[in-house]
C-alpha cells in the first residue's frame, strides 16, 4: 500500500511540473521554495524543529551534503537537457537510471534474481523506452553530440547516484531511525545551495520573483518531501532495492501516462500502448516475485 501511495505522490509532482509550464512558473524559484517547504513539512510531521546544529554530528550528514548538491545540480542539468534534447528524451534517460540501484542491490547486496524478477526488470526498461517513444521527435546530429551527449549522460548517471545513495544509507543502517531528520536536512541543504545559485546568477540578471513561483514551490514541497521519506520507509520495511526502484519508476510512468491522457488530452498511439501493457506486466511479475 505504501508503495502505491509513493507512486501516486510522485505522479503528483509530474502533474505540478506540467502546470508550472502551463502557468509559466519559474522552475528554479519554485524548486528553492519547495526545498524549504520540505523542511517545514518534516518539522510538522514530528511537531518539532528537525534541522538543528546537532545534525552536523550525525553519521549521515556527509551523505546528506552530497545528495543536496546532487539535487540542485541534477535539476539544472535536467532543465538544460530538456532545452537541448526535449522532454521525452530527457525523461527517458531519467527513468532508465533505475539500472543503477537495481544492479547495486543485486551485485553489492546479493538480492534475489528469480525468473519473474529478471523478466519484470527487462519489461520495465522496455516499457520506459516505449512509453517515452515519439516518432515525430528527431534529434539532429549536433544535438546528440557535444553538450547534448554530456547532458544525457549526466542525467542518467546523476539520477542513478541519487537513488543508490538513498538505498545505501538504509542498507548500511546509517540513518538508524533518523529518516525525517535525514530527509529534512538534505532538503534544507539543497535549498541553501539553490539560494546560493540564485544569488550568483542574479549578479548578471536580477530575478523576477513572483507570487505564483512561491505558491508553486509550496505546492511542490509537500509531495516532494514524502516522495523521498516514503522511499526510505519502504526500504526500512524490507523491500529490495532491485525490486522497489523498478516498480516505483514504472508505476510513476504508467500513472503519469494515464494522467496525460485523461487530464492533458495527450495522444496514446500503438507504441505507447504496447509500452503501457509491458509496464503493467512488469509490475505484476515483480509483485509475484515478492510473494
Amino acid at each position: 500500500m505504501l508503495l502505491l501511495i509513493t507512486i501516486c505522490i510522485n505522479a503528483t509532482i509530474g502533474v505540478l511540473f506540467k502546470l508550472f509550464k502551463k502557468y509559466e512558473v519559474d522552475n528554479l524559484q519554485a524548486i528553492i521554495v519547495n526545498y524549504f517547504t520540505c523542511v517545514i513539512t518534516g518539522s510538522l510531521v514530528v511537531m518539532r524543529p528537525v534541522v538543528t546544529m546537532e545534525v552536523i554530528d550525525k553519521p549521515w550528514f556527509g551523505i546528506a551534503c552530497i545528495l543536496s548538491l546532487l539535487f540542485i545540480s541534477i535539476f539544472n542539468v535536467v532543465a538544460l537537457a530538456v532545452q537541448k534534447l526535449g522532454i521525452l528524451v530527457t525523461t527517458l534517460f531519467q527513468k532508465m537510471s533505475l539500472v543503477w540501484p537495481t544492479l547495486f542491490g543485486i551485485v553489492c547486496y546479493s538480492e534475489s534474481t528469480g525468473l519473474y524478477k529478471v523478466i519484470g526488470i527487462v519489461l520495465a526498461f522496455l516499457s520506459i523506452f516505449l512509453i517515452n517513444y515519439n516518432p515525430n521527435q528527431k534529434l539532429e546530429k549536433k544535438q546528440i553530440l557535444g553538450l547534448g551527449l554530456i547532458l544525457a549522460a549526466a542525467t542518467f548517471i546523476g539520477s542513478g547516484i541519487i537513488e543508490i545513495l538513498l538505498y545505501y544509507v538504509k542498507a548500511e543502517n546509517i540513518i538508524q531511525g533518523d529518516d525525517i531528520e535525514f530527509t529534512s536536512t538534505l532538503f534544507f541543504l539543497a535549498g541553501v545551495n539553490g539560494l546560493l545559485y540564485l544569488i550568483i546568477t542574479s549578479i548578471r540578471k536580477r530575478p523576477n520573483i513572483k507570487l505564483k513561483n512561491i505558491i508553486g514551490g509550496i505546492a511542490l514541497g509537500v509531495p516532494n518531501f514524502f516522495s523521498i521519506y516514503w522511499i526510505l520507509l519502504l526500504l526500512e520495511q524490507g523491500w529490495e532495492g532491485s525490486t522497489m526502484f523498478p516498480m516505483l519508476n514504472v508505476g510513476i510512468l504508467v500513472l503519469n501516462a494515464l494522467i496525460g491522457i485523461l487530464i492533458f488530452k495527450e495522444r496514446f498511439g500503438l507504441v505507447r500502448a504496447i509500452g503501457f501493457v509491458s509496464a503493467i506486466v512488469a509490475i505484476i511479475l515483480l509483485v509475484i516475485e515478492t510473494m
